[in-house]
């Protein structure tokens, strides 16, 4: 009679009963030569992420004050292109460890119209109370923490922002719109936080 069986076992509990703490006795040996785990006295400086340098934005199209045609589309969108140097644009609450990092904010005449993570951007027509007018389009870029992006170049903190004046029609005189043309705005700054 084996001792398995004089106590009981059958052979199956027995190997498991046996491997359980062969496999305990082999985790205590790893964790032993893995060394201590816990704090240590030295430090590791902090290193920027992403993108580094003074961030521009600056409208490429449309260009500043020319007819857009948008004909009688309830819902009609004006797409707005921008360059952004030395930052990351993406959705809202992933920019993670990047410092320079952000998502794009769009205003039409000061209230908030439109918000996304590229360089393209649509004004939407159809939240504006007439979509036929000369608008002021403002762009800044949002942190994940809700505040703006800074202009670096400014002494008073000013928001870092782009403008351009964007003219809606149903038409447009011969040789306008369509969308405006390239060499729009450039990025301003205004006092706000």
């Amino acid at each position: 009679m084996t001792f398995a069986r004089a106590r009981g076992l059958t052979r199956a509990r027995a190997a498991t009963r046996m491997f359980t703490f062969g496999g305990v006795a082999a985790l205590a040996a790893v964790a032993a030569l893995a060394g201590p785990v816990g704090c240590t006295d030295e430090t590791t400086a902090a290193t920027a992420t992403g993108p580094t340098g003074r961030i521009t934005l600056v409208v490429k199209s449309p260009a500043n004050g020319v007819c857009t045609a948008v004909g009688d589309d309830a819902f009609a969108e004006v797409p707005i292109v921008v360059d952004v140097d030395n930052a990351l644009l993406r959705p809202p609450g992933t920019c993670g460890v990047y410092t320079q990092c952000g998502h794009l904010e769009l205003q039409v005449n000061g209230i908030p119209n439109n918000a996304g993570a590229t360089e393209v951007i649509p004004v939407l027509l159809r939240k504006l109370a007439e979509p036929l007018g000369d608008f002021d389009v403002s762009l800044r870029i949002v942190k994940d923490d809700g505040t703006y992006v800074l202009d670096s170049t400014s002494d008073t903190g000013a928001v870092l922002e782009a403008h351009v004046a964007l003219v809606t029609r149903a038409s447009c005189p011969s040789g306008a719109g369509g969308g405006g043309g390239t060499g729009g705005a450039s990025a301003s700054s205004t006092s706000g936080g």
